[in-house]
């Protein structure tokens, strides 16, 4: 019998002003039809700013349905072994990742589902980044620390003004096609963290030098050091979050998540002037637009994220500030 997977992070009440609630993109901007609206403003269309989308099984719950296979997978004694060690004594920075998840996790979870990939791989950047869209590495950058090479691949900007591997939706997204793509190509989710690890290449040469051995054969006898730590430790992860009670980890606060609605500048504005226009603090229009390098937004139209019922609000002030 299908076991539903209960998530750590329940979904917050949504509040307006400079609070929190998701709106997806699915439609190009409208330009705002108001004659009274001059400059760089152009508005989301009414029907694209929509609340979040409730998970399917419930609130707190994520759909089970492309996770059958890690029944056995987050059971796995190498995967319960890792779960244990990562929270003896260090449970604490276990907490603190499942904390920081809850900004992001219900973006993630919903861009996942998209694309099949089971929805604990939701917890794959508590491993890569802690889940900080600010995380850097060797060449790496945001939550889920994508090369510039595969952000470009997956259709992210990276650019000396725009980085949207900062971005957890647009970044989220990509991840998802590409976890799907390795998935497609290796069969096995624990081969698709193995690759994302490691690269590809390896996982296969690995493969070809490993003939009819099983999964963590594989990574035993063909794989560096780091990637089979890498594996059991992404799915420990999200075995500690799908029964925290279980590994002694209770009484996590999830930070409240991320929420926004959009419109689109045609010309650059800093976002401290963005700010002011909206009626919200700096940080919060910076946190929500993370993939702004330099704090301006480029040229040629940009679609700025600000805090639900932010939006009429910058309206009514640029057409204040315009007519004076």
């Amino acid at each position: 019998m299908r076991r539903q997977r209960a998530v750590l992070v329940m979904l917050l009440s949504l509040s307006a002003g400079c609070g929190v609630e998701i709106v997806r993109k699915n439609q190009p901007a409208a330009r705002v039809t108001d004659p009274a609206v001059t400059g760089p403003v152009a508005a989301a269309d009414p029907q694209d700013v929509r609340p979040p989308v409730a998970d399917p099984v419930g609130r707190g719950k994520l759909d089970p349905s492309a996770s059958d296979e890690f029944d056995e997978v987050t059971l796995h004694p190498r995967v319960v072994s890792q779960a244990e060690q990562m929270t003896r004594g260090r449970g604490v920075t276990v907490r603190d990742a499942l904390a920081r998840s809850g900004r992001y996790i219900d973006i993630i979870a919903r861009e996942l589902s998209k694309e099949g990939v089971p929805p604990e791989l939701a917890y794959l950047p508590a491993i890569e980044s802690h889940f900080s869209t600010n995380a850097e590495g060797a060449g790496t950058v945001g939550l889920w620390q994508f090369t510039s090479g595969t952000a470009r691949l997956y259709g992210l900007t990276v650019s000396a003004q725009v980085d949207e591997r900062r971005d957890p939706e647009l970044a989220s997204r990509a991840a998802a096609r590409f976890l799907r793509d390795l998935y497609d190509q290796f069969g096995r989710w624990e081969l698709v963290l193995a690759a994302y690890n490691a690269g590809p290449a390896r996982v296969k040469q690995a493969l070809d030098r490993n003939p009819g051995a099983d999964v963590w054969q594989v990574l035993d006898r063909g794989l560096p050091v780091h990637t089979r730590t890498y594996v059991p430790k992404v799915l420990a992860v999200a075995a500690i979050a799908n029964e925290p009670e279980r590994f002694g980890i209770d009484g996590i606060e999830p930070l409240q998540p991320l929420s926004y609605e959009t419109l689109t500048l045609k010309e650059p504005m800093n976002l401290d002037t963005i700010a002011s226009l909206s009626g919200c603090s700096s940080e919060t229009i910076a946190e929500l637009n993370p993939a702004l390098k330099r704090g301006v937004t480029p040229g040629g139209g940009f679609e700025i994220r600000l805090p639900h019922g932010a939006k009429q609000r910058f309206a009514a002030r640029f057409r204040g500030r315009a007519t004076n």
